[in-house]
């Protein structure tokens, strides 16, 4: 729905490989950075490279849940070496260097939705914590009337499953913003 919401999305996308590394962490982690690598708004491999100075800062889908701290729902965008793109955390220090490059366009809808490959996850300093710490009134609503349920004494999903579940929602998500855009 947040996805959805936005006029104009990019979102940097991972392979298998590259996402192996989140498959341990707690799915609000998870999708704490994930949400760092919606952009809020279209960015193609030209509109990055014509990218004013030698970092450009960008909102993420993180920094409008009003989870994220200052800094850790933005990451900077630079050319590196010989107009290589590549993306850090904002929430880094100041003068970190970029270890995320795009891999690869993978589809381009101009001016409404964009998908870039990018070599890995994008992690802002702090925010797996983040993510944890605040639970939405709403869910916690939600959770409260869960445990009550009979339901509730069944087995719960294995942490690697409940992250699938999690990463085949985004994909959803992404397939529909995709179809909807051609």
């Amino acid at each position: 729905d947040q996805i959805n919401s936005l006029n104009a999305v990019t979102v940097l996308a991972l392979d298998d490989a590259a996402m192996a590394p989140l498959s341990a962490k707690p799915q609000d982690a998870v999708k704490a950075i994930l949400s760092t690598h919606v952009l809020v708004n279209f960015y193609d491999e030209k509109k990055l490279m014509e990218a004013e100075g030698s970092r450009a800062k960008v909102e993420t889908l993180f920094q409008s849940s009003g989870v994220a701290k200052p800094n850790q729902g933005y990451i900077y965008v630079a050319l590196i070496n010989e107009g290589e793109i590549a993306f850090g955390s904002a929430a880094a220090a100041p003068n970190a260097p970029f270890e995320v490059v795009l891999v690869r366009s993978v589809t381009s809808q101009p001016d409404a939705a964009s998908i870039l490959q990018v070599s890995k996850p994008i992690v802002a300093p702090g925010v797996e914590s983040a993510a944890s710490a605040t639970v939405p009134l709403a869910t916690a609503a939600v959770a409260d009337n869960i445990a009550q349920s009979p339901a509730a004494l069944a087995p719960a999903p294995s942490s690697a499953s409940r992250v699938c579940m999690e990463l085949a929602g985004v994909t959803s998500a992404i397939a529909s913003l995709v179809m909807l855009a051609l």
